[in-house]
Order: structure tokens, then sequence, then C-alpha cells
């Protein structure tokens, strides 16, 4: 099963090479030549910068208060002193923040010039890398301004995972799990069978996870790259998770409650039966993942209200009507309010 495993996803405005179980070094090989500039944080920079392709280092700062304008600014005045041209590269390297914004900055400097993900998590490599959306928070609020920008190149170095914490590979899983949930029964099972293997980050088993979860994304992402319809089952478990998640939970914690939430009110409603419910539940919790709201639901609505996807006091919460059949179903904080109350 290990092994590099390549990946090439078709969409209108390109086309995107994964490679998953390549070397992180690798990008500089990238035809034709170019100059690549770095975009990366202080930490990845730390722990894997000696393996890093050759070209000038942009550091950006660490953590979500990075996903910024004002961390967007900076990384505008650096390409300027730079004098970096249409016809260069901002290579990406490090979790889902740094691809983020590598995305955005990339589609517009100068009205776009090319773009290379190098994910160093396992959210990152699992999701965040994968898509094309990207973006900065404002005002508190998440993903506020953003664009869609589809890389050449993303390239998930599986080794770089040796460095991260559990609590960071349970952040990816959560969304490894929501991506079974959506589309695939069978690849829920495997997760189910080998989480333990994941966790230990045992290479074969951890290259399969990210490869059957960056085939399921793209899948939906490919019928549906500016997220008007099909691409809206992504958003599993997100619509109470970032929520949640601006509570102070991590995005992974965020999403796993946000995703049994979904399957208790997808169950509530008539349209999952109580035995998938209940598998669904048991997979997060074997990962050690929480899948409780233990923060007050009425402030978790309260930041939902929000959210930038409500139109006319209506938000597409996605539910399930069976592992691997997510359906979108327009719906009111109030009726959620009523789903939570009641499921306790």
């Amino acid at each position: 099963m290990s092994g590099v495993r390549e990946l090439e996803l078709d969409f209108k405005n390109g086309r995107t090479i994964v490679e998953i179980g390549g070397s992180l070094g690798r990008i500089g090989d990238l035809p034709p030549n170019c100059r690549n500039i770095i975009l990366t944080d202080g930490n990845v920079r730390r722990l894997q910068g000696k393996r890093f392709p050759e070209g000038p280092i942009i550091e950006m700062g660490e953590g979500e208060e990075s996903k910024s304008f004002e961390q967007v600014r900076e990384i505008f005045s650096e390409l300027l002193e730079l004098d970096v041209k249409r016809t260069d590269r901002l290579v990406g390297i490090g979790g889902g923040i740094v691809c983020d914004i590598a995305g955005f900055v990339s589609s517009t400097w100068m009205r776009g010039m090319r773009l290379a993900l190098l994910p160093t998590t396992l959210l990152a490599q699992a999701d965040a890398a994968i898509g094309g959306k990207n973006g900065f928070n404002l005002g508190g609020r998440k993903n506020m301004v953003g664009t869609f920008k589809q890389p050449e190149k993303v390239l998930c170095d599986v080794d770089v995972l040796a460095t991260l914490e559990q609590d960071e590979l349970r952040n990816g899983l959560a969304e490894i799990i929501k991506h079974a949930c959506i589309a695939d029964a069978s690849f829920l099972e495997f997760l189910d069978r080998n989480i333990d293997a994941i966790l230990a980050d045992q290479r074969a088993i951890m290259e399969k996870a990210i490869h059957d979860s960056v085939q399921i994304k793209a899948r939906i992402v490919q019928q549906d790259e500016l997220e008007s319809g099909k691409r809206m089952v992504l958003n599993l478990g997100h619509t109470l998770g970032h929520a949640i998640e601006s509570t102070g939970l991590n995005h992974g914690e965020a999403v796993s409650i946000g995703m049994a939430l979904s399957a208790r009110i997808s169950m509530r409603r008539g349209k999952l039966g109580e035995e998938e419910t209940a598998r669904i539940i048991s997979v997060l919790k074997k990962a050690g993942l929480p899948t409780e709201l233990e923060v007050d639901a009425g402030r978790v609505l309260e930041i939902a209200r929000s959210d930038k996807k409500i139109r006319e006091g209506k938000l597409n919460f996605v539910m399930l009507e069976g592992i691997g059949k997510p359906v979108v179903v327009p719906t009111t904080l109030e009726e959620i309010s009523g789903d939570l109350n009641d499921i306790g």
C-alpha cells in the first residue's frame, strides 16, 4: 500500500496534481523552471527548513490570529521588496492557515501568480490544501474575505506528520471522518478498523487515509468548484462547528461535536437510523474526539447567527439520510435550537 500516489484534478481554471508520499524538497522540480517564493511559519521553518526548496523565505505568524488582513498586508510588502512577478511561484509550506493565506495572496498578487502547497499537518493534507478555497478572518468572523484559487501542485510529504502531537493528528482525523460520512460507508469502516494505526502514524495506513480523503473531497469540488450547490455537503458539522470553535476549541474538536450534533439532529428528524448515528459517534470517540456540546447552546447559536451563509433567515444545514448520503436542508436557527433542546 505504501509509495507515491498521484491524483490529477481537473478544474475550470486549470489542473492540480496531488502527490501523496513524495518528498518535501521535490517541489523545486516542478516545470517550467521559475523562482519559488516560500511562505511558511516559524515552527514549520524550525522543524523542516533544512528540507525546503531553494528560494527566498517569507515567515508569517502562527495561530488563528495570523489569518488576518494585517498579516496579508505584511506579506504583500515583502513580495514587493522581492520584486515578485506573476510568473514566480508562491509555495505555501505549513498547516491550513499557511495554505489559506498562500492561496489568497497568490490569487490577488498582480491579479494572480502561480501557487504550490506543501501541507505539513494531517488536517491540511487531507482537507485544507484541497479544493481552492482560501481567505482570512475579519472582525472575529472566520473566512470573511477570500477567493477561489487552485494550486498547480499539492505535495503531501507524509514523513513530516511524524512531528505532530496526537491532538494535531486528531484534528485532521475529524475531517477525514467527515469525508467518509458524506461519501463512503466502506471508508468509514476502514477508519473504524485503523484509527489506532493512523494515530500511530503507520505510513501505509496514513497514506491510504489521506489519499481516499483527498479523492472524496476532490470529486465533490470538481462538480461544484465555486460552492454553489453540491459542494455544500462538505460543510457537514461545520455550521455549528465554526461557532463552537469560536468558543475556544480547536477546529477538529469543534467539527467533531458539530458532526455528532448533525447526526443526532438527522436522527431526530427521521432521516438517519439510530444504528448509523451510533456508529458515527463511536468512530469519533474512538479517534479521541469530543461528541458532546459542553458550552451553552444559546451562545453557540448566537455566534452562528453571524454566519455568512445565512440567507433570508435560513442556512443550508447538512444532515445525513445514511452514511454516504448527505442532504442539504434549509433550516432556521430557531429550528436547530429546538433540535438541540430535544436531544439534550
